[in-house]
């Protein structure tokens, strides 16, 4: 092989080697690209469903309905509130204001919340409670199975009372 050849050679390696690691880089763009995008449409569907729930919720006191009411009616008088963001802080303060209504707040981030109430960490003893109302309903499945683990307490997501009150 001549000198010509031996450098066209050298320069087809070099632009093919350039174009798979162009590709291999292209591939790990669009890999995080896909996972930011579905990031932020999972959290756009969880700011759906707080804003669907705090509508319904609103309008069900336009109404004179409640969640205590429904709580009530259905005889739980023993609630364990799970998850103590907005809406747990939301559904805690309307409820201890409920006479015979006795509350339990629980929160895998107990430690690190800034809340004005006492907050426990899952897994706690809650075998005496009526109920838990997961108020994260966007991991309504995954944290009912995980009470399911250790407590047989019948467990309810927030949106599903307040869309039937």
């Amino acid at each position: 092989m001549n000198g010509d050849c031996m450098g066209t050679l050298l320069v087809v390696a070099i632009f093919t080697a350039f174009i798979i690691l162009l590709q291999l880089s292209n591939k790990k763009i669009i890999e995080q690209y896909k996972e930011e995008a579905e990031r932020e449409n999972d959290q756009k569907k969880k700011m759906t469903e707080f804003y669907d729930i705090l509508i319904a919720w609103m309008n069900a006191k336009l109404r004179h309905r409640s969640i205590s009411g429904w709580l009530k009616e259905h005889n739980y008088r023993k609630i364990v509130i799970y998850g103590m963001r907005e809406l747990g802080v939301l559904l805690y303060k309307e409820l201890d204001e409920v006479d015979g209504i006795s509350l339990i707040a629980v929160d895998k981030s107990a430690s690190s919340l800034n809340v004005e109430m006492d907050v426990s960490l899952p897994q706690s003893d809650i075998s005496d409670m009526d109920i838990v109302i997961v108020t994260a309903p966007h991991y309504f499945d995954e944290i009912r199975d995980e009470i399911r683990e250790y407590s047989d307490v019948e467990v309810v997501s927030i949106e599903d009372i307040v869309f039937t009150i």
